[in-house]
């Protein structure tokens, strides 16, 4: 997959960001019975969110990806979900939004980004350089997560 294909950025629409939350929740809570509500929370609008598009030939663009950053206290900032659509894993995107959302968080001064994983991601942020701090532990309906930490430079 060529790189340029993929945009990666802020939603800049309210239709976005309702996609947005649908998306997460089609892929992250839809799968375990749960509401469309669970796929936000109070920190919604403070939030720093992104969607990664694919566009194609034409310019048409389809949702394939999303994260959000939050601020924590401290210099803690949480990445939470993190989401690919599952015919676009392997291609780079979730690397791509975890990277800029650690680029958020040292803008803002954040020297450490944590995020709560569930195992079957743990390969996939041990590969970025996050360490298990906790865990395991269950959220969701029961699914075991573990807590990571990664130490990102101060800009």
């Amino acid at each position: 997959m060529n790189a340029q294909e993929i945009e990666i950025r802020e939603p800049g629409t309210d239709r976005e960001r309702r996609e947005n939350i649908r998306f997460r929740w089609l892929y992250l809570r839809k799968p375990l019975g749960m509401h469309l509500s669970s796929a936000t929370d109070e920190f919604e609008h403070q939030a720093y969110q992104l969607i990664a598009y694919l566009k194609n030939a034409l310019g048409e663009k389809t949702m394939v990806g999303t994260g959000r950053l939050h601020i924590n206290k401290g210099d803690e900032a949480q990445i939470r979900y993190l989401a690919v659509a599952e015919a676009n894993r392997q291609q780079g995107i979730g690397r791509r939004l975890v990277r800029a959302l650690e680029m958020r968080a040292r803008q803002l001064q954040h020297r450490q980004v944590v995020v709560d994983v569930r195992e079957s991601a743990l390969v996939f942020y041990q590969a970025m350089g996050y360490q298990i701090v906790a865990g395991p532990f269950e959220k969701l309906n029961g699914i075991r997560h573990y807590k990571m930490k990664n130490q990102v430079a101060a800009l």
